[in-house]
Order: C-alpha cells, then structure tokens, then sequence
C-alpha cells in the first residue's frame, strides 16, 4: 500500500512539472496597446485601427481566432505562426452606420499563448447626422 501511495505521489509531481514545462514553452502574445478610443464620430463614418503584438514568449504563437462583438465590426490579422520575438497584428474595422451614442467593441483574441484569451476595445462615441 506504501509502494502505491509513493508511486502516486511521484506521478502526481510528475504531471505537475510537466504541465509547468509546456506552460514555460509557451507563447506570449503582448500588445502595445489593447484600447483605442476614436472620441466623437459621425454616424455612417468607418474607423479602423491596427493593435500590435509581439511574441514574448519562447515558443512559436499562433492566433487561433479572433472574434468580434457583433458585425458592424470586422478583423482582420496575422495568420502566420509568430516565433519568439516576432510580431503580429489584429487590424479593426468599425461601421458606425444606423449606430448612435457611446459604441464600445470588444474584440477577443483566442491563441496558443498562455495568457489566451486577450481581449482589445475599440470605443467611440457616434453622433447622428444633421438632416
């Protein structure tokens, strides 16, 4: 029963290590910046904006999917695999067309890294037209 117990003590430590090992290995997506804020736009106007990374980590990133928080916003960004000390982009388009007041969008980028997701904010406030 002694025998049982150390041997499953040893595995136990064993799988902790190596899930410390594959954590250390791991890419690290960084952003010079995660919010943008356009100030007052006028309804219909388009902004976009391009946050930048670089991978911090030690291991090759890859950006698995970046999702945004409803479709007047789209994305575009680096599809490529980022190696340690490489960086990236995640571009933003915003569509203020038939939306008013403070628009806040989140955009959420999930990859490899060990610090997935991150989320970026686009924020502005839209002002209708005069007719």
């Amino acid at each position: 029963m002694r025998i049982f117990v150390c041997i499953s003590i040893l595995s136990i430590l064993g799988l902790i290590t190596r899930a410390q090992e594959i954590n250390v290995r791991n890419g690290i997506i960084t952003f010079a910046e995660t919010s943008k804020d356009f100030g007052t736009i006028s309804e219909g106007d388009t902004i976009s904006y391009v946050y930048h990374f670089t991978n911090t980590g030690t291991d090759t990133l890859r950006i698995i999917q970046v999702k945004t928080t409803c479709q007047c916003t789209s994305k575009e960004y680096t599809t490529a695999p980022v190696p340690p000390g490489g960086k990236g982009y995640v571009k933003v388009v915003f569509v203020s067309k038939d939306k008013y007041g403070l628009q806040r969008k989140v955009i959420s980028v999930f990859s490899n890294a060990s610090n997935s997701p991150v989320n970026l904010m686009l924020s502005c406030i839209v002002q209708k037209k005069q007719p």
